[in-house]
């Protein structure tokens, strides 16, 4: 396990408002099914380098367990700067439909129109929706240059959108690399950006069959993204943000099952979801 911190202006101006406070799926292109046999979604290249540095956990961190084939990110806030806890060492893949979370931040914010979409990708993960909601920002790179300025804002001051269409099956924005830790980060600090409570509370209301891992804790805003790599096996990622006695906690966790199924995968994320529970209870 390890705990990574790092202070950045963007995220203390965001943790000052924070002291002061199924038809289609995933990505463009993916074969997703009704059920808890959901599939597909898009891969990417290596993850850039994460934004947190290593180091021991300080004493109040969550103290981590990740399941064999698993691995989870915790993020809360310290002394005005974020702090990534960590566990395992599954590969994380690319973020899949998790990226739709700052997408459809970033699209209803340039139009309050948009919302139906919003809805439908965010509970639903509805892949044409989603298509909507990039087009809507104008041309590739127009559209993950307002993706990539949410996740600036929120302090992420290297993760690249992807726009080029890595596979030509699957949409370009859910071949974005990023790491579980600049995820849990993103994730805590999420409800003070602004006009994000719209896609809070559509995190907060999943369809049962994609409820599964992060999903199954209780108050739990979450999203969820699968796919298959080149081999065909899966990688299942999610991401929540969650009020807790002892503070926000924004959660990242992945899974690939030995036998690369997504159903086998989204076992592990549920397994996982139940050691996050108890990290989370503050003790």
């Amino acid at each position: 396990m390890s705990h990574s911190k790092k202070s950045q202006n963007r995220h203390a101006a965001a943790l000052l408002a924070l002291g002061a406070a199924v038809l289609s799926a995933c990505t463009i292109g993916e074969v997703e099914q009704a059920g808890p046999g959901n599939t597909a979604e898009n891969p990417g290249g290596s993850a850039p380098p994460s934004a947190w540095g290593s180091a021991s956990p300080a004493p109040s961190a969550p103290v981590l367990t990740a399941v064999a084939g698993t691995r989870v990110a915790v993020a809360d806030t310290a002394a005005g700067s974020v702090r990534v806890t960590t566990a395992g060492d599954t590969h994380e893949g690319p973020a899949w439909s998790t990226s739709k979370v700052p997408l459809s931040l970033a699209a209803l914010r340039a139009s309050p129109e948009a919302w139906a979409d919003v809805e439908a990708a965010l509970t639903a993960s509805d892949n044409q929706a989603a298509a909507r909601l990039w087009e809507s920002l104008g041309t590739p790179e127009e559209a993950g240059a307002a993706v990539q300025a949410i996740l600036r804002e929120a302090g992420d001051d290297h993760t690249r959108v992807e726009t080029r269409k890595v596979r030509p099956e699957f949409s370009s924005f859910g071949q974005t690399a990023w790491t579980l830790e600049d995820q849990a980060a993103f994730a805590v600090v999420l409800p003070t950006l602004d006009g994000a409570q719209p896609v809070l509370d559509a995190m907060g209301r999943v369809i049962p069959e994609q409820s599964y891992g992060l999903g199954t804790i209780e108050g739990m805003r979450f999203k969820g993204g699968w796919g298959p790599d080149p081999d065909g096996r899966y990688t299942v990622r999610q991401f929540g943000v969650i009020e807790t006695p002892c503070g926000r906690k924004g959660v990242a966790v992945a899974a690939q099952a030995p036998d690369g199924s997504y159903e086998s995968a989204q076992r592990l994320l549920t397994e996982e979801a139940q050691h996050v529970s108890a990290a989370l209870r503050c003790e």
